[in-house]
């Protein structure tokens, strides 16, 4: 055999003991040579994918071709392998490469000088090759790198690699973003043995629009890397982000000076903490100017980020710092503390911050929007964090959500595991000032469950209604209530960001007073009087000359005060009986209502008050609060209501009277006979006093007026019932006394 063809083999190599790994692509790979022989020269020539050389968790080249052209001189008898300097190509960059191999000793050697930096960035990343952007412009790289391995030994390959860069620039031309004056030293080594891994980029220096920028940053512990260094200048952040691509960040624009020392330690992904880095050192400053971050994925855009952070290892402070997102903004002043140890998974971030805000849009903080997540099923995730126990100071000029606008916000917001406790806060919606308290607790994921207690006064209910679209019903309306509300509410509500308000799980009791109200043209009052024109009863007993009068009075009726407690639980709200009391109609009224637009209404009128005008060529007809009471019940499916008289409602009064008047007839045996002294719950009788009439006469030019004469009345006979009654009482009296 003679030559020897491979294509498409896939290679790789892995040491576990080092935590090492090798991958290759061998596409098209030629070799010929006199393989039987004891001594011969081998020619190969191969080109490949490098798809992997990691250390640890560090990948120094990912997905890079590579093509060779080589000797190798080859002695079976001494076991040896020589390869003469030859060219090599990775990356499309030219390298020399060398190496013998002994039975004792390995040792390979790549270099390069004077490769151009501009073709240096455009192919070399480790990164993925979709985020390499096309630089122009100048400056050299010297490259020289080293294996060496004692073969008689079990201790890993020593590699030694230096780099540096001198006279840089680059020019990026889609956004013509230049870096000039680029320098830096850069190292790796691994001559220590494993875990003694470095890498090392020194001294590095650069000036870009927004100044020049000095550092240093070293690399190791490679299977948990240990990321040590120092940061002074200013950094354009769009060109960081070229040359250094954040996978998760889709771009990034802005100044940020930075003044700082660190170091941070990478650690396994934990889900219970949410991190996977423990940050050892952090000191120093960074002041942002006009900034903007956009996450992979992500809909949200922050922009006009602008403020100074401090940073001082365990504590960290924020002055100034704004932030928009959308239509919303914030600025933050305050302290966080316990950083590192947050970080570390070792107590919680306390927070001690004032946020103030002219706009904040709900919307705008999530992701992606609402219809979006339903559609695609997107994964849950916890909104409020865990590990943080904030403080907040809250002046928020707008809050909106879903339509609804809350404005001139203050309060103090407490900020515990998954939970947030809104103190003393206030605010204005519907034109009213609230004030309470609110708790919101996520449960689980996005779903959470709020507790709320707000009181408010001088609410114009038309505003409230149209602000709150008629809370989803379509009985009473912005267009048929007016008036002036009073409202205290106790409110349990559980809440999914995604499907909003679960109603059937709702609680609450809600105390309502309203104040020169008007309720006008309401849609259930107008189905009334359809129902009374259809129904030969009702024309019976109300008068169908009286039904066109009541109409009108129900399509007008202003009262001075209704007061009334609401109840909502299991998707049912209750509205207890509640007297409206106008000048034009008395209506008692009643009912329950379902989420579904199930209802069950009664109503009842007095008969007098249906009819026409009670003004008479006398003066006004005075009322008694005599005569016969018609019950009315509305019920069913809200879209088409049914109506019947309601027998139930009538007895229940009937009984109601028959016992007020018995309660009447023992308060007046004993006010007149003196019967029951020994029953408190019979109060003494007190006549109403009605207004008597005044009747005017003339006698010719002269008007004259006088009281009418009260006639003598005649003894009454006595009633021989009510003297025994009596008569018994005072015998038992007596009695009593005798005793």
């Amino acid at each position: 055999m003679q030559k020897l063809y491979i294509n498409n083999l896939r290679f790789s190599y892995d040491d576990k003991v080092i935590n090492q790994r090798y991958a290759t692509d061998l596409l098209t790979t030629e070799l010929e040579g006199k393989f039987t022989e004891k001594v011969f020269t081998m020619h190969a020539v191969s080109s490949q994918i490098v798809r992997e050389t990691r250390s640890g968790q560090i990948n120094f080249v990912s997905n890079k071709k590579a093509k060779i052209n080589i000797n190798i001189e080859i002695n079976r008898e001494k076991g040896t392998i020589i390869i003469p300097k030859t060219n090599v190509y990775l990356a499309n960059l030219p390298f020399q490469f060398s190496g013998n191999v002994n039975p004792s000793t390995m040792k390979f050697t790549i270099e390069s000088n004077n490769l151009a930096l501009v073709d240096v960035v455009n192919n070399i990343s480790l990164q993925e090759i979709d985020y390499i952007k096309k630089y122009s412009g100048s400056g050299n790289v010297d490259f020289s790198l080293v294996v060496d391995e004692n073969r008689l030994d079990e201790i890993a390959p020593s590699i030694d690699c230096k780099f540096n860069v001198s006279n840089g620039k680059l020019i990026e031309p889609t956004q013509n973003i230049q870096v000039n004056n680029l320098s830096l030293k850069g190292e790796f080594s691994s001559k220590n043995g494993a875990g003694n891994e470095y890498l090392s980029l020194e001294d590095i220096r650069f000036t870009n629009t927004t100044g020049p920028f000095s550092g240093n940053i070293r690399i190791s512990e490679f299977n948990a890397p240990l990321f040590q260094g120092n940061a002074n200048g200013n950094i354009d952040l769009a060109i960081a982000h070229s040359l250094f691509h954040i996978p998760m960040v889709e771009k990034m624009n802005g100044n940020m000076n930075i003044n700082a020392d660190f170091i941070v330690k990478m650690l396994e992904a934990d889900e219970e903490i949410g991190t996977n880095f423990n940050i050892i050192k952090s000191e120093g400053a960074v002041e942002l100017t006009n900034c903007s971050v956009q996450l992979k994925d992500d809909q949200r855009n922050f922009h006009s980020i602008n403020g100074k952070i401090t940073l001082n290892n365990n504590d960290v402070n924020v002055a100034g710092l704004g932030v928009q997102l959308q239509s919303s903004d914030l600025l933050l002043n305050g302290t966080f503390t316990n950083l590192i140890g947050y970080f570390r998974g070792d107590g919680l971030l306390q927070a001690t911050m004032d946020v103030r805000s002219n706009k904040i849009v709900v919307e705008d903080l999530a992701t992606t929007s609402k219809e979006e997540q339903i559609q695609t099923q997107a994964p849950r995730s916890y909104m409020l964090p865990q590990q943080i126990d904030g403080k907040l100071a809250l002046s928020i000029g707008q809050l909106s959500y879903d339509h609804h606008h809350f404005e001139k916000i203050n309060g103090n917001l407490s900020l515990t595991e998954h939970t947030l406790r809104f103190e003393g806060i206030n605010f204005v919606t519907s034109g009213a000032a609230v004030n309470g308290s609110i708790l919101i607790r996520e449960q689980s994921e996005e779903f959470f469950q709020t507790s709320s207690t707000l009181s408010t006064a001088n609410v114009q209910l038309k505003q409230l209604m149209k602000d709150w679209n008629n809370f989803n019903q379509q009985v009473i309306t912005a267009d048929n209530i007016f008036g002036k509300a009073t409202a205290q509410l106790q409110l349990d509500a559980p809440f999914d960001l995604r499907t909003g308000i679960q109603m059937k799980n709702v609680k609450s009791n809600i105390y309502l007073k309203i104040e020169n109200g008007q309720l006008k043209n309401v849609g259930a009052f107008k189905d009334i009087i359809q129902s009374a024109n259809n129904s030969s009863s009702a024309k019976l007993v109300i008068g169908a000359n009286n039904i066109k009068t009541f109409g009108e009075k129900l399509s007008d009726l202003r009262f001075e005060t209704l007061e009334n407690q609401i109840t909502i639980q299991n998707g049912v709200i209750t509205v207890p009986e509640m007297k409206i009391q106008s000048s034009a109609l008395n209506i008692v009224a009643s009912g329950t209502h379902t989420i579904e637009q199930k209802i069950d209404y009664r109503f009842a009128f007095r008969l007098r008050d249906l009819k026409a005008a009670k003004d008479t060529e006398f003066g006004e007809v005075v009322d008694d609060k005599t005569g016969l009471i018609v019950y009315l019940r509305m019920y069913g499916d809200l879209s088409n209501p049914q109506f019947s008289w309601d027998k139930e409602a009538k007895a229940e009064a009937r009984k109601e009277y028959n016992e007020q008047e018995k309660q009447t007839l023992k308060s007046m045996l004993k006010s007149e006979f003196g019967m029951f002294k020994k029953d408190s719950t019979v109060q003494k009788y007190q006549e109403q006093k009605k207004p008597k009439e005044v009747i005017e006469v003339q006698y010719g030019n002269d008007a004259k007026s006088e009281e009418p004469k009260e006639t003598p009345q005649k003894e009454p006979k006595k009633n021989k019932f009510l003297d025994k009654l009596k008569n018994g009482e005072e015998k038992k009296k007596v009695e009593v006394e005798c005793e």
